[in-house]
């Protein structure tokens, strides 16, 4: 039986979009209601708080083909981001409010921001003046129930599960530029009070009065070896108190598609398997036309291309125990991808990847063998990063895991565990991009 929904908004004429409409709206026509501006406003009160709501819309964007070919939309519920997209036909979307982001007021502000919209008059379309972005004809809302999504080619329909409480986990020694980059985006991703940094002894005051879990451990030689295996017991002990736990380095962003979930706790909703690997992408700094990397700034801006490789292809969203190799490039699970992307920042800005082989040269390594890659020469590093910079770039890719080209990185990275059962590293590290891929708009300002 199909479930009844809570608040049905009709903004046809002679709908009830009146009571809900704010600012950015033109008059209801016997279609629906077309955005006006840049920014769109509809306010639903009457919300439980600290209870979970899925939202359904049924919305076109405005097209003129070639000249308006696309329109990108931005959801914010009460200022946290709920979808983010590039419309080019009418359908479906669908979404989950945050139980968070329902407060004591017991409404919902929802902020639809589409900075393409444009006005007919404008390019020569029509007289009209109006700032036409997208036309909306239902805003249904849910208590729980599924998200269905109609863009992109083909609907699905996901059942949600019940809330999850998601761990996020890194190691960190002395790390002042990536640390407040890594606990940013992770506390977005599952609350700060979720996060935990495990300090190998850092000297530097980065760890100091940090708003999360800070677990102090001594100073040592630096071991993969031994620190996958602490990792591992770690992590794998929290799943005692949680029901996902994510580790990541500390120059790792993990993330799921904008388009699927807007966070990581609505993503573990979804049904996934016990362990899930990330899609391994390296942000890339193109020193040629990009200027050094302001920190303090979303990064995704500054550096919106990104190169695959196979060894960023790691296991981490995990809802049972785990081994993890050296490294955390593999383990003990199955291998499965999903939606879930890893955004690998070392080579996002040359100037500091230089300052940082510093750090990493200087440090005590437990033996000569780990981590020779951290310990190459100057003039070494510079060289792999104008190769990766000078890639081929490709503009219009949407990253979804069943299309072209990622699709065909995917099945050579799974083809690849052939005969490596009993290996340490079960798929090859060493398949590289071709090209550069240019992330999708909906990635922008997400890290």
């Amino acid at each position: 039986m199909a479930k009844e929904p809570l608040v049905q908004i009709d903004f046809a004429a002679g709908g009830n979009s009146a009571f809900y409409v704010a600012s950015g709206w033109s008059p209801a026509e016997p279609h629906g209601t077309w955005s006006n501006g840049a920014e769109s406003v509809v306010v639903v009160p009457g919300l439980v708080p600290d209870r979970l709501y899925s939202v359904s819309l049924a919305l076109g964007p405005f097209l003129v083909p070639p000249r308006v070919a696309h329109q990108d939309l931005a959801i914010f519920a009460n200022d946290i981001a709920v979808f983010s997209g590039r419309l080019t036909q009418g359908g479906s979307i669908a979404f989950t409010i945050p139980a968070e982001a329902i407060n004591a007021s017991r409404k919902v502000t929802f902020r639809f921001v589409c900075p393409t919209a444009v006005s007919p008059l404008t390019i020569g379309h029509s007289a009209d003046i109006r700032q036409l972005g997208f036309a909306i004809w239902r805003l249904t809302i849910f208590a729980e129930g599924t998200a269905t999504n109609t863009f992109g080619g083909g609907a699905h329909t996901v059942p949600l599960g019940p809330p999850q409480k998601v761990a996020a986990v890194t190691m960190v020694y002395n790390e002042a530029e990536y640390l407040p980059v890594w606990l940013r985006h992770s506390a977005a991703q599952v609350g700060m009070e979720n996060c935990y940094v495990i300090d190998h002894g850092s000297d530097d005051g980065s760890t100091d009065g940090l708003p999360c879990n800070v677990i102090r451990i001594p100073r040592s030689p630096y071991d993969p070896a031994k620190q996958s295996k602490f990792n591992s017991e770690f992590c794998s002990s929290l799943l005692n108190w949680f029901d996902w736990v994510l580790y990541s380095d500390v120059d790792e962003l993990v993330m799921a598609d904008p388009k699927i979930a807007p966070n990581l706790r609505e993503y573990c909703r979804r049904p996934l398997p016990d362990v899930v690997t990330a899609i391994g992408l390296n942000s890339i700094h193109r020193p040629q036309s990009e200027p050094p990397l302001d920190f303090n700034k979303p990064l995704a801006a500054q550096r919106p291309y990104v190169f695959t490789a196979s060894s960023m292809c790691k296991p981490l969203l995990i809802r049972k125990p785990v081994v993890w190799s050296p490294g955390s490039h593999s383990s003990d699970a199955e291998l499965v991808f999903d939606h879930l992307y890893l955004f690998h920042l070392r080579w996002v800005d040359l100037p500091y990847g230089l300052k940082r082989l510093h750090k990493t040269r200087a440090m005590a390594w437990v033996n000569t063998a780990a981590g020779v890659h951290q310990r190459v020469e100057d003039e070494k590093m510079t060289e792999i990063f104008n190769g990766f910079a000078s890639l081929t770039p490709l503009d219009d890719i949407d990253f979804d895991p069943a299309q072209a080209p990622v699709r065909g990185f995917l099945d050579a990275v799974v083809a690849s565990q052939a005969g490596k059962e009993n290996e340490t590293y079960k798929v090859a590290l060493d398949i590289w991009a071709s090209n550069l891929w240019k992330l999708p708009d909906r990635f922008i300002g997400t890290f």
